[in-house]
């Protein structure tokens, strides 16, 4: 009987185990060291449950009929029974993936180049740019077009049957501005490095096109290809959501990579290698938890990975080198030597001619800029380049001017041209301009702020009047708001303006709508400036904390600390700032605010 009541109970917690509520409780005790005992028992309990109740009802039905099988007998029945559904079950998926790869064959090989050459992608559904294969093939001279196309994941249509995008070179003079798709493509380049150190076709693209040689693209069918390659997703893995506890889904992922080349009969499949991801069952039925990834847990059957066709974790689509290399023969590595001596070049003969420059050398100038903010490093032809295109007012201030302000080579010679350079920018970039490189700070104005940050002492002092004009300019401060730092080199003198940002700041803020730019950014540049100033502003204390009397401080969320961080720069006492900052919120409590003027004493932070 004590065994019946023990089986219930454990039966009532394998039940609260296996529900979404249960599984929530779970994954919040295995984040933690304390609760992961508990994480484990609840995995384990429901496969455990099973086991014992089995093994029970077998000891029962054996009484019944006259004998009495002992314990171990009928766990070692029990855990038997639980093996036959996996058994079955994973006969029939192993089934349906060897039937997958069944059909795989490999092809000798074909020789390019190529007319036109087509790819195409069934379950893509990221648009029809020419992306790093298309691009490489175009400038290597490997297909004179090449035609993109998409279809639906378990579209039954024949990849000849679809129409896409054919992308080719054409010589028009002057290029319209060209999204090019960037990224490595997938495969590897012999010859080149990985990451950052990888050659992007897209820089010799935009080297063309600035010539004029134009990428252009127009609809197509693909059947126009002579030989066409096929990446289809054909079977989309379930997710652990959506399988739950079935132990009969289909629990199978699989990708098709293939080659298609015309011949006197239409397409031939010439090449054909297949990738499959099949979650096979445990040997025995363990009911558990499944997922994990991003803290979420779901209940499910215990499943391991098994994969045919070449393929491994987190790589499940069949590799494009063999393909690439050794069927077509494609010579995909680019020549890079002296790109930068290239680009340079170009610009020049840009910055030369007298006509207004076109939209395909502006993006060439601001992925050149761009990059000398990462693995490049700014060199004296640089710096001459950037202050041209500074001195050219039909040019906007090139991307990421900042990194050859910043330069070791800039002289302090250039560095006051800079200066004057920028400072005439601040006022004459339009507001809403944007780089060609599409990002959250794609502002022009927000780099030339930025780059005017950067100036030393000597560069920024003949321009306080120029900054004191910026503070006061209600829509361009908003984005140049990075140059008003650049206020703090002149030292106290600089404490009115700060504190009329804070003003300014505080009639612009709304009633309601959370912190809007028109508001924040003046209110984080005055506190923020007066924080840096540190004792210098330390005059400044009485009016900071009439301001926080009256209401003009933010002590919302992180703000509150900003306040503490601003006060004890300044060189307030730590019992006065308390007197002032203490709200009665909870989180305000007198045990936060030392911990927070500890840290700020130690290791100041003056931004948000």
């Amino acid at each position: 009987m004590r065994f019946v009541v023990f089986l219930i109970i454990l039966g009532a917690i394998a039940a609260f185990s296996l529900t979404s509520f249960g599984a929530a409780v779970a994954i919040l005790a295995g984040i933690s060291f304390v609760g992961l005992p508990l994480f484990l028992a609840m995995a384990v309990i429901p496969t455990l449950f099973l086991v014992l109740l089995l093994a029970w009802l077998v000891r029962l039905l054996s009484r019944l009929f006259g004998g009495k099988l002992h314990w171990l007998i009928c766990l070692a029945v029990a855990v038997g029974l639980l093996a036959i559904p996996p058994y079955l079950e994973n006969k029939r998926l192993n089934g349906i993936a060897e039937r997958l790869v069944a059909d795989d064959h490999h092809s000798e090989k074909i020789s390019g180049p190529f007319d036109t050459f087509a790819i195409v992608r069934y379950g893509h559904n990221r648009g029809v740019a020419c992306g790093d294969l298309c691009q490489r093939m175009l400038l290597n001279g490997q297909a004179e077009r090449v035609v993109i196309a998409n279809s639906d994941l378990g579209s039954q249509a024949l990849p000849h049957q679809l129409s896409g995008m054919e992308y080719s070179f054409e010589d028009l003079g002057s290029c319209a501005h060209t999204a090019l798709l960037e990224g490595n493509g997938g495969f590897t380049v012999p010859g080149e490095g990985k990451g950052k150190s990888r050659t992007k076709p897209s820089d010799l693209i935009r080297q063309k096109m600035a010539e004029g040689f134009c990428l252009v693209g127009e609809p197509v069918p693909v059947a126009r290809a002579d030989a066409i390659l096929v990446r289809n997703h054909l079977r989309r893995m379930p997710a652990d959501r959506e399988v739950g506890l079935r132990f009969q889904a289909e629990t199978i992922g699989a990708h098709r990579l293939s080659l298609w080349v015309k011949d006197s009969n239409g397409f031939t499949e010439m090449y054909r290698k297949t990738g499959v991801r099949v979650d096979l069952l445990a040997p025995i039925l363990a009911p558990t938890y499944a997922g994990g990834y991003g803290l979420e847990l779901v209940p499910g059957f215990l499943r391991q990975p098994k994969f045919l066709g070449g393929v491994r974790q987190y790589a499940e689509a069949p590799p494009l080198e063999p393909v690439l290399y050794d069927v077509l023969d494609l010579k995909l590595s680019l020549e890079t030597g002296g790109r930068d001596t290239e680009t340079r070049r170009l610009i020049s003969a840009a910055l030369t001619k007298s006509s207004a420059p076109t939209p395909s050398e502006i993006d060439l100038i601001d992925h050149y800029f761009d990059g000398l903010n990462g693995s490049r490093k700014p060199e004296q032809q640089d710096v001459a380049l950037a202050l041209r295109l500074l001195q050219d007012d039909r040019f906007p201030a090139p991307n990421d001017i900042a990194a050859i302000v910043n330069a070791e080579v800039v002289t302090s010679e250039q560095i006051r041209l800079f200066a004057a350079l920028l400072f005439r920018r601040l006022f004459e970039t339009d507001v809403d301009a944007r780089t060609s490189i599409p990002n959250l700070s794609g502002f022009r104005l927000s780099f030339v702020a930025g780059a005017i940050s950067l100036l030393p002492d000597h560069a920024v002092a003949p321009y306080r009047k120029e900054l004191e004009a910026l503070a006061r300019d209600r829509e361009r401060r908003v984005r140049a708001a990075s140059a008003l730092v650049s206020l703090t080199h002149f030292g106290q003198d600089a404490v009115p303006t700060f504190l009329y940002l804070i003003e300014d700041a505080h009639r612009l803020k709304p009633d309601r709508g959370g912190a809007r730019p028109e508001w924040r950014v003046p209110y984080l540049a005055g506190m923020g400036g007066l924080c840096r100033l540190g004792r210098s502003a330390e005059g400044a204390l009485p009016v900071l904390y009439d301001y926080l009397g009256r209401g003009m401080i933010a002590q919302f969320g992180p703000y509150w600390s900003f306040t503490i961080n601003t006060l004890v720069s300044m060189g307030a006492d730590p019992e006065e700032i308390w007197s002032h900052v203490e709200t009665g919120h909870r989180n305000h409590t007198r045990k936060h605010f030392d911990a927070v003027v500890g840290r700020a004493q130690s290791r100041l932070s003056c931004s948000l």
